[in-house]
């Protein structure tokens, strides 16, 4: 599912924005990020009547999102959701599985252009992404300015990056610097940054 949200209503729920040409890459504080692990064997789960999705890809929609991380294990986001509430009502609920909020270690980045072509050539420049199999409703692991990080792509125009706090800054820089040069024409300038 993808979310067609502009990029003026998630701006204004920012911490950090930027802003070159067309393109709008923000740091989204309001969201609530929970891991959740699921032992081997044991039922999954349906948390706040999201979907686990498989390997490599994201459900989200309302505010509620689910992706992949590994085996048994999926990150859940939650726009203007308190993780303490959050982590309380999932252990309510569903007892006996791993959770825990990465809100303290985990920063969300989200990238908004006015077209698909933009944000494939930024990921297909920045990451090691196979970006023709990286279609709307894909999450993956990814490397971007030599840090791991998970992008998941929410609409055709639309990408999420889920980034360690420690690696933020770097990460916005790089991408900050690949939208001007995207902006000024000089894409095909400069060697690929991974």
């Amino acid at each position: 599912m993808t979310d067609a949200r502009t990029a003026d209503t998630i701006a204004a729920q920012t911490v950090r924005e930027t802003r070159v040409g067309t393109m709008v890459l923000s740091e989204r504080s309001d969201m609530a990020l929970i891991s959740l692990g699921v032992k081997r064997g044991a039922q999954v789960p349906v948390p706040m009547g999201v979907s686990l999705p498989g390997p490599g890809a994201w459900h989200g929609g309302r505010g509620l999102g689910a992706f992949w991380t590994g085996p048994g294990q999926w990150m859940l986001e939650a726009e203007h959701m308190s993780e303490v509430d959050m982590t309380r009502n999932l252990r309510h609920g569903m007892p006996g599985l791993s959770i825990s909020a990465q809100g303290a270690h985990r920063v969300m980045l989200e990238l908004v252009a006015c077209d698909a072509q933009t944000v494939e050539a930024l990921m297909a420049r920045l990451t090691d992404l196979e970006i023709d199999s990286f279609a709307p409703g894909s999450a993956r692991s990814a490397h971007l300015a030599g840090s791991e990080v998970f992008v998941i792509r929410r609409a055709p125009n639309r990408l999420a990056l889920l980034v360690a706090r420690n690696d933020s800054s770097r990460v916005w820089q790089v991408m900050n610097r690949a939208m001007v040069e995207r902006a000024a024409g000089l894409r095909g300038a400069l060697e690929p940054v991974l």
